[in-house]
């Protein structure tokens, strides 16, 4: 009993990943747009101190940007994780994985530049009635994490650092889930069973304990 192939599984079992995006096309539009909002500097750097109001149409800019990025980032991996062996989508979540390093390293001075605002300052927009008080959380969380918090510097680098860091965990994903097969062992009543992730944990549960013993065998052995 080999593995099916997705376009062999009953559409109700599936993600309606179309929701997102009715088409590849339409991701790539996107993607298009958001790529070149975040290659622009910031509307707001250097001036987050000036007013309440600059505070929450910078945090608010942000906000929308990364909702966007995130959106991209889910269609993309959804696709890949579909089949990891797809070439398209793979590129798919190489590319997003790139444009969320940039938009992290983009607004990484926005955490240093609000710590350099005085506390009262910034106690006062967390108490504020405002629009900012949206954020009034985020705000509080900054205060509290504030001794981990690097420069802006620094926070730049740790941003840009991240696809590096990606890496051997995107290359080991690839391999285990698209590239390695685990082979075949027989089930209870002498039927051929391929191993794969998905029927582990079920041939984990089999009340023969050859089976789970093979199953075993055959993820680990590989």
């Amino acid at each position: 009993m080999g593995l099916p192939l997705r376009s062999e599984i009953d559409s109700r079992y599936k993600w309606k990943i179309e929701d997102l995006y009715a088409t590849d096309e339409l991701w790539e539009k996107e993607f298009e747009t958001v790529s070149s909002k975040v290659s622009k500097e910031p509307s707001y750097k250097g001036r987050l101190a000036e007013s309440e109001e600059i505070l929450y149409a910078a945090l608010q800019e942000s906000d929308e940007l990364e909702a966007a990025v995130e959106k991209l980032y889910v269609y993309a991996n959804q696709k890949y994780y579909e089949d990891t062996a797809n070439a398209r989508y793979q590129g798919y979540a190489g590319q997003v994985q790139g444009l969320m390093t940039q938009f992290y390293a983009v607004y990484s001075y926005q955490e240093p530049e609000i710590l350099a605002m005085s506390e009262e300052v910034l106690k006062a927009c967390i108490e504020s009635q405002g629009e900012i008080k949206l954020f009034s959380q985020y705000l509080k969380n900054i205060l509290r994490q504030k001794q981990h918090i690097l420069s802006e510097e620094l926070e730049n680098v740790m941003a840009n650092a991240s696809d590096m860091a990606q890496g051997a965990k995107d290359i080991f994903s690839s391999f285990n889930n698209a590239d390695i097969r685990f082979g075949t062992i027989k089930g209870s009543d002498g039927e051929e069973i391929e191993v794969t992730h998905g029927k582990y944990s079920l041939l984990m549960e089999n009340k023969d304990r050859r089976v789970r013993k093979d199953a075993f065998k055959a993820i680990y052995s590989a």
